[in-house]
């Protein structure tokens, strides 16, 4: 997967997902001409909330299994082949500590996490956290459930509204496709409960907003295909965009990555993504990028 990063960040843990995700991470690593690997492991305060009361030192247990863990997984990478490395053990809320403080402090422009899925147990770092991490991100995240060696990607789903969050989704998708000589389905949904809460003409309205989206996906699908992508399919669908695009647009074109734009927490552009895009992370049964940088002038994912 080859895209400009140069500092890539991996959370981890000692979950099956966590490894994935670090696989994936160091074969981005490598493809991006040695770009420097920094393999964080956060210690979460609130899973030893209610055990200070009792003799043995909880806090530094974890914090002597983060210590192996990190060891362990920097000699695994330096057998691989990788060089430039850096470990990280913190302690805290990893949702937030990831993303807002060691990401921003590291300068890393690309952050790669597991996800165990809604609904599992295994969620100490990896799973609800690689929601909340794409949440308060400002670089691009992604989420791996797929293993590494799923290399490369064949079936792109790419999510779009005609925000200016999705239009650099679309671009970074562009170049991904290419690279990865995938397939590439567009998708835009509409959400009609909300438009029947905010219009009485929810008729018309939706009609006006069908005619507006299949507009936007035509001028993408002939922008994807004069840069050689095929096939390119495109489709308006109806309902809770990320149940739809996680749930039923994904499963039926067997995407094995899904792309979203992500819009952050203050702003406006939220109708669609955003949000949307941290309700995908949490039920894509396949790897999800949300885009927050543009591409590079010299792209290479």
């Amino acid at each position: 997967m080859k895209t400009a990063y140069e500092r890539i960040l991996v959370a981890v843990d000692d979950s099956s997902e966590s490894k994935n995700a670090l696989r994936k991470a160091s074969e981005i690593a490598k493809m991006n001409n040695d770009a420097k690997l920094i393999i964080t492991h956060v210690v979460d305060e609130a899973a030893y909330a209610g055990v200070q009361t009792f003799p043995v030192d909880f806090f530094k247990e974890a914090e002597e299994r983060g210590k192996e863990l990190l060891h362990d997984m920097e000699s695994d990478m330096m057998d691989a082949g990788l060089t430039n490395i850096e470990t990280i053990l913190d302690r805290g809320n990893p949702k937030v500590l990831i993303p807002k403080e060691i990401a921003a402090a590291q300068k890393a422009d690309l952050i790669v996490a597991g996800a165990s899925g809604a609904g599992t147990v295994e969620k100490f770092v990896i799973g609800s956290v690689s929601a909340g991490i794409a949440r308060h991100a400002t670089s691009d995240v992604l989420i791996v459930r797929k293993k590494a060696d799923g290399y490369p990607y064949v079936s792109i789903l790419l999510a779009v509204d005609g925000s200016e969050s999705a239009h650099r989704a679309f671009k970074k998708t562009i170049h991904l496709a290419k690279l990865e000589k995938a397939e590439l389905t567009i998708a835009h949904v509409i959400n009609k409960r909300m438009l029947s809460n905010v219009t009485k003409n929810s008729k018309e309205a939706l009609q006006s907003m069908e005619d507006a989206g299949w507009k936007m996906l035509t001028e993408y699908k002939q922008e994807a295909e004069s840069e050689g992508i095929s096939p390119v399919r495109v489709e308006v669908e109806h309902g809770a965009p990320k149940m739809v695009l996680a749930r039923s647009v994904a499963p039926r074109h067997h995407a094995d990555l899904i792309v979203s734009g992500a819009s952050g927490l203050r702003s406006r552009e939220r109708f669609f993504l955003g949000s949307v895009s941290e309700g995908i992370t949490r039920r894509a049964g396949c790897d999800v990028l949300v885009v927050r940088q543009p591409v590079q002038e010299e792209t290479t994912l």
